[in-house]
C-alpha cells in the first residue's frame, strides 16, 4: 500500500492512489532515475498488464512527461526510490493532476511555474488511457 507523505488533495480526503497510480508513479519514478531514454521491459510489462494496450501508448507520454519535469521545473523535483511506500508532496501533485481535471493548473504549478500549462496538456492526454 501507498500512503501520501503529505495529502493535500483539494477534495479532502486522504491520499491513497489507485493501483493503476501505483502503477504509473512506479513507472514514472523508474523514468525519472534511470533517465527517459531509459530501454526497460520491465516498463513494458508494467504498463501492459495494468493497461492492456493502451500501456504501450502511455509509455511515450510517460517520456515526454519525465523530460518536461527535467527541462521545465522551477526546482528539484523530489522523486521517492522505486520501492518506496510513501508518495512525496511532488509525486502527489502529479498524481492529483491526473485525478483532478478542474485544479491540474493549481497542482503543477508549483513544479513548473510559468511553464506548468505544457505539463497540463501532458497529463491531460494520459486521462483518457488510464481511465
Amino acid at each position: 500500500m501507498f500512503i501520501a507523505f503529505s495529502p493535500d488533495d483539494p477534495a479532502g480526503e486522504p491520499f491513497v492512489p489507485s493501483p493503476a497510480e501505483r502503477t504509473l508513479l512506479w513507472a514514472l519514478r523508474r523514468l525519472m532515475v534511470s533517465g527517459p531514454q531509459h530501454r526497460c521491459g520491465c516498463i513494458v510489462v508494467a504498463l501492459d498488464r495494468c493497461f492492456g494496450e493502451r500501456g504501450g501508448e502511455l509509455l511515450p507520454l510517460l517520456r515526454v512527461l519525465t523530460m518536461a519535469l527535467a527541462s521545465h521545473a522551477v526546482r528539484p523535483i523530489t522523486v521517492a526510490a522505486q520501492c518506496a511506500i510513501l508518495v512525496t508532496p511532488d509525486e502527489t501533485r502529479l498524481l492529483l493532476a491526473l485525478r483532478h481535471p478542474d485544479g491540474r493548473l493549481a497542482q503543477l504549478s508549483p513544479l513548473a511555474g510559468e511553464k506548468a500549462p505544457a505539463l497540463v496538456a501532458i497529463i491531460a492526454a494520459m486521462v483518457p488511457l488510464v481511465a
